[in-house]
C-alpha cells in the first residue's frame, strides 16, 4: 500500500522530469511489490497543474506526522481498498490525473478509480 511519503516521492520524481529534458514524463512511474500483486502510479494530468499544487507546504505535509494521520483515519474508514485515491482526493483535492493501477499475479492490470459517490471502481485495462 503507497504512502503519503511515496506519494510525495512521485511527485519529486515526476517535478524532476519535467526540469530534465531528457526524461519522458509517461516514463516516471513508482511501483509497490506484494504477495498478492503490484500497484503502479502514473500521472497523465497537467504538469503545470502538479507543479502549481505541489508546494512546499504539501511537500513538508506528505512527509509529515499529521498525513500518517490523516491517512490512518482513511484508512480505518475504507480499508486497504483505494485508501491512497480517497486520500488525495480529500487531502490533495485540486489534483487529478494521478493514476493507481493493480497488477495482478496473473497478469491482468486494472485501473483503479473513484466514482462519483467515492467509492472505489476498476477498469480492467486493454492487452496490447
Amino acid at each position: 500500500m503507497f504512502s503519503p511519503y511515496d506519494l510525495r516521492t512521485f511527485f519529486l520524481l515526476l517535478q524532476n522530469a519535467n526540469n530534465n529534458d531528457d526524461i519522458e514524463m509517461s516514463g516516471v512511474f513508482i511501483d509497490m511489490l506484494s504477495n498478492s500483486g503490484d500497484c503502479t502510479l502514473r500521472f497523465d494530468g497537467n504538469i503545470n497543474d502538479l507543479l502549481n499544487t505541489f508546494t512546499p507546504q504539501l511537500k513538508t505535509y506528505l512527509k509529515s506526522e499529521q498525513a500518517k494521520g490523516d491517512y490512518t483515519k482513511i484508512f480505518k474508514k475504507t480499508g486497504t481498498k483505494g485508501v491512497l485515491l480517497k486520500f488525495i482526493k480529500d487531502k490533495i483535492p485540486n489534483l487529478s490525473g494521478v493514476n493507481l493501477f493493480n497488477i495482478r499475479n496473473n497478469g491482468t492490470v486494472k485501473r483503479k478509480y473513484l466514482d462519483e459517490n467515492n467509492k472505489v471502481k476498476s477498469n480492467k485495462c486493454q492487452e496490447n
